[in-house]
């Protein structure tokens, strides 16, 4: 008699396709999630050499790189306002001429900004004597505008703008506020009394991830770049607040107050999300660079490269 040996499925291989798909899973999760972090992305707002946005452009227009190492450009497109918009505006009495201007400014970038979609959440501050509340942060522009109309020059009053910078740093970084701009109004005129440096100004910074723009009062008889905190003064609004990802627009005047801040929320509203490629390395980049081809344009760009 012939005896048949019919074959039957281990016991094992169920349990061993089980773990073959569950391993499956998170690997592919992992395979997508390496790529995602190989993936890059820098808000950029280009100006030409009037200060208005350039637009239409696309990826092949930009180049980037990081540490002067070339990174691919894998796309480009348009990038609202930041979420967050802090104004930080010069009350001090230099600012004695300039505050009918300074508030028609200030209403322009509101009522310009307030028109977006999504509207930013908007927070008004003053820094003569000392940082100072005026409004904290909305999306109404008639509640703005008003704070706007409360703003006088402080009789005897200097400039505490290093200060109000760290100060709302902080704050940013303390509420979690990510994609945040920090726009100034500062006299030069203004003497400047913060006790904080320009080191202090950039580590809070870099910490609440924050870009500086400026709009600067040239004063023909000089003021607060004369004493040590005044030279602190210069290099942030020279060197910190180009690294940091905003432009130093420099305003001819008091009249000059009145279309410069609005030249700002123009920049700020047209802004492009650049993405852009990064091999996979143990050290992390420090600086980036990102510039338009075959036209002269100024770039806005945080150069501390992402982590």
């Amino acid at each position: 008699m012939r005896l048949e040996r019919r074959w039957r499925p281990s016991v094992l291989a169920v349990p061993c396709l089980g773990l073959a798909l569950l391993l499956a899973g998170p690997r592919a999760l992992a395979r997508e999630q390496a790529s995602a972090n190989r993936q890059q992305h820098a808000l950029v707002s280009v100006l030409d050499k009037n200060n208005a946005p350039v637009t239409g452009l696309t990826a092949p227009d930009f180049t980037v790189r990081e540490d002067d190492v070339a990174r691919e450009v894998i796309g480009v497109a348009p990038a609202p306002a930041p979420a967050h918009i802090v104004l930080l505006v010069d009350d001090s009495q230099s600012m004695s001429e300039a505050i009918p201007y300074l508030r028609d400014g200030l209403k322009g970038f509101i009522t310009q900004l307030s028109s977006g979609t999504p509207a930013p959440q908007i927070r008004l501050m003053t820094f003569g004597d000392r940082p100072t509340l005026r409004s904290d942060f909305t999306t109404s522009a008639s509640q703005l505008q008003k704070a706007a109309d409360r703003i006088f020059a402080q009789s005897g009053a200097g400039s505490r703008f290093l200060e109000a910078i760290v100060e709302t740093g902080h704050m940013l970084r303390t509420k979690r506020i990510a994609d945040a701009a920090i726009v100034a109004l500062v006299n030069e005129a203004s003497p400047e009394f913060s006790e904080d440096s320009r080191r202090g100004v950039e580590e809070a910074l870099r910490a609440s991830g924050a870009t500086l723009w400026a709009a600067v009062m040239q004063s023909p008889r000089g003021g607060g770049g004369q004493s040590t905190e005044g030279r602190e003064r210069a290099m942030v609004l020279g060197d910190t607040t180009r690294d940091s990802g905003g432009i130093n627009l420099m305003v001819l005047g008091a009249q000059g107050v009145a279309s410069a801040l609005p030249t700002l929320a123009t920049a700020l509203a047209s802004r492009y999300d650049v993405t852009y490629g990064r091999p996979d390395r143990l050290i992390p980049p420090t600086r980036l660079a990102v510039d338009v081809r075959d036209q002269p344009a100024t770039v806005a760009v945080r150069r501390w490269a992402p982590q």
